[in-house]
C-alpha cells in the first residue's frame, strides 16, 4: 500500500508537542479506499429561487481489492440519484454521509466512473447567493462557492480533504448576462436560449 493512502486515527499522533500543551485537538485526514482522479460538475443556477441543480461525475481508482461501496461527504443537499454507465445505483444518504453501491467489486488499481445528481436550495454555506439587501441596495446579484478547507462537500458530493487532489472541469449554466468563472482554462462559452454555458477545465490535479 502506498504511503499516505490511509491515516488511521489510532495510529497517528499530533505533529507538534506544543499543540498538545496548548490544548489543540489533532486533526487527521479521513480514511479512504480510493483515489479521486477527475471530477466534472454540471451546474445550473436559479437565482430567484436560490437553487442549484448539480450533476457530479467522478472517476476513481480503487486502492484495494473488493471495493464495492464508495463513501463520500454530501451536506445540505438532496440526492436525486446515482448512476454508472447509465445504470442506476443504490445509495444511502444520512446527515453528511453518502454511500453509493457500485455495480460490482473493483480490484486494486481498477478505475470506474459514477455520477450523482443533486439539488441545493437556499444554502447556508458552500454556495453563497449574494444580492441587494437592507444594508446595500446596490449589491450585485452573484453566486460564489467556498470549499476551503473542508466545505466542498456542501456544494458537491466528494471525499472532502485538502490532501485529495484531482483534475476537474465545471460546466456552469447561468442566466444571460452573467459570467461564470472557475479554475483552469475556459474551454468553451455558448448561448442556449436565454442562458449562457461556460465550460472550465483544470488539467492539473488540485485540492
Amino acid at each position: 500500500m502506498r504511503e499516505g493512502r490511509r491515516c488511521r486515527r489510532y495510529e497517528a499522533a499530533p505533529a507538534r508537542l506544543k499543540d498538545v500543551l496548548l490544548g489543540d485537538k489533532p486533526v487527521y485526514a479521513p480514511d479512504r479506499a480510493f483515489d479521486t482522479l477527475h471530477v466534472r460538475l454540471d451546474i445550473g443556477v436559479d437565482f430567484p429561487k436560490k437553487t442549484v441543480n448539480g450533476l457530479c461525475t467522478t472517476r476513481i481508482r480503487a486502492f484495494e481489492n473488493g471495493l464495492r461501496e464508495v463513501t463520500l461527504r454530501a451536506a445540505g443537499m438532496k440526492i436525486l440519484g446515482a448512476k454508472s454507465a447509465g445504470r442506476s445505483l443504490s445509495f444511502r444518504h444520512k446527515n453528511d454521509t453518502l454511500k453509493i453501491t457500485l455495480p460490482g467489486k473493483l480490484t486494486a488499481g481498477e478505475e470506474t466512473v459514477f455520477e450523482v445528481r443533486y439539488r441545493i436550495s437556499k444554502p447556508s454555506t458552500g454556495f453563497h447567493f449574494v444580492g441587494p439587501n437592507k444594508e446595500n441596495r446596490k449589491s450585485p446579484v452573484q453566486l460564489w462557492s467556498q470549499g476551503q478547507p473542508e466545505d466542498a462537500h456542501y456544494w458537491f458530493p466528494c471525499h472532502d480533504s485538502p490532501d485529495e487532489k484531482a483534475t476537474s472541469e465545471i460546466v456552469a449554466t447561468v442566466p444571460k448576462g452573467f459570467v461564470a468563472v472557475s479554475n483552469g482554462l475556459l474551454s468553451s462559452r455558448r448561448k442556449e436560449g436565454g442562458k449562457e454555458i461556460f465550460h472550465w477545465h483544470m488539467r492539473r490535479p488540485h485540492s
